[in-house]
């Protein structure tokens, strides 16, 4: 995948570092997928708890465009939108929580004799589009292959010229294309608040750079995952002994597969049945790294390890890992708040929203129902207050 934009929706799901970003959704083109043959391609570029769609350009290789986003993202794809010939789009509909936001993904072949495509038809076909969608809270974004940082050009003026007359707005502003251009396009409406930040970056990986964008959502609640196990450890080897496969091995590739599939299956079924659980993915905090994962873990095993045993020394071992763990997550934690501190260097209002966020506590139901009696004592003191006043005048 050469051409590529990320998208970071704000929620509270499980993200995937994609280019050392952590990211709930990445869209990517020009996607060389095929409609069929390419599962397994599919399947060892899309990450855990994730799922892939792509739309393939038909008639030729490359020009497809592909959505890689996180599987308790709720994401729909319009089915029944219009085709077009100068350029190959992905109509999502995103939804997270209580959020919707409708995303375009496009890219727009370059015209040449070849292919036969004008910037006319572009301009035309693209007017079309968007005249057929609602502007509240929608996003247009992809490879238009057209210089935005040349307004003199025909082409440019004629498509910025469309932009104003249906009050959109490009917001790329650096170049993306190794050339110095701006051919990476992000459009939506000058009213659409869901857009927080764009990063562009060049990962020397593409004539392209990647270009990075933050959409502020609702948080969508946890989806449970269903995976499925086996308890190895029930499984009798002397029944394993007695299969064919070791008692009379076959020769050829095919019978070894065979054995392997139905005999050792029925026996994994009898002693250790698959059995669904439900798992929930939590997301990590933002400091959560790489080291704190590995210390994480060196503490499970050891604990596992100390329980198993009950030696002393391996009692002392999990101590001595459990208290480097928590050095590291202190470490680790220490480390964000700094970094986050000095990138709102000039900029007061983001450091006390940091700030905030930091020391503020979840609420307590427990002090909310206490100030709502006090207030609701204090507001009948005063009432009945004002009516002994107002009888003794009277009186």
């Amino acid at each position: 995948m050469t051409k590529t934009f990320g998208v970071n929706s704000c929620t509270d799901g499980q993200p995937v570092e994609f280019f050392g970003h952590r990211v709930n959704s990445v869209r990517l083109w020009k996607s060389w997928l095929h409609p069929t043959g390419d599962e397994a391609k599919i399947a060892e570029m899309t990450p855990p708890s994730h799922c892939l769609v792509h739309c393939p350009r038909h008639g030729t290789t490359g020009g497809g465009v592909a959505i890689i986003h996180r599987s308790s993202l709720a994401l729909h794809v319009n089915k029944n939108s219009m085709s077009h010939k100068s350029f190959g789009k992905l109509d999502v509909l995103v939804t997270s929580g209580q959020s919707t936001v409708r995303l375009v993904c496009i890219y727009r072949p370059p015209p040449s004799a070849r292919n036969k495509l004008t910037d006319d038809n572009f301009i035309n076909e693209i007017g079309g589009l968007f005249c057929s969608h609602d502007k509240d809270n929608i996003v247009y974004l992809g490879d238009f292959n057209i210089h935005f940082n040349s307004p003199q050009k025909p082409n440019v003026k004629r498509m910025l010229d469309l932009l104003h007359s249906h009050s959109l707005k490009q917001i790329v502003s650096e170049p993306t294309h190794k050339s110095g251009n701006i051919l990476d396009w992000i459009i939506s409406s000058p009213s659409c608040g869901i857009i927080k930040n764009i990063l562009v970056q060049d990962r020397q990986m593409s004539d392209h750079s990647v270009v990075a964008l933050k959409l502020s959502l609702m948080k969508s609640p946890v989806q449970p995952t269903i995976i499925k196990c086996r308890n190895l450890k029930d499984i009798d080897a002397e029944d394993l002994k007695d299969s064919d496969l070791v008692s009379s091995p076959p020769s050829s590739v095919g019978d070894h597969v065979t054995l392997y599939t139905i005999p050792y299956t029925s026996l994994l079924d009898k002693h250790a049945p698959s059995v669904e659980k439900k798992r929930h993915l939590r997301p990590n905090a933002p400091w959560y790294s790489k080291e704190v994962f590995t210390a994480k873990r060196r503490r499970r095993r050891a604990e596992r390890q100390w329980r198993n045993s009950r030696l002393e020394v391996h009692r002392q071992i999990f101590r001595a890992s459990r208290n480097q763990t928590t050095s590291v997550i202190a470490k680790a934690n220490r480390g964000y708040c700094l970094q986050e501190i000095e990138n709102c260097a000039g900029k007061p209002a983001r450091l006390y929203k940091f700030i905030r966020q930091l020391l503020e506590h979840p609420p307590n139901d427990e002090v909310e129902q206490y100030n709502k009696n006090m207030a609701d004592s204090i507001n009948e003191f005063f009432v009945n207050k004002i009516d002994k006043i107002r009888e003794g005048l009277s009186e």
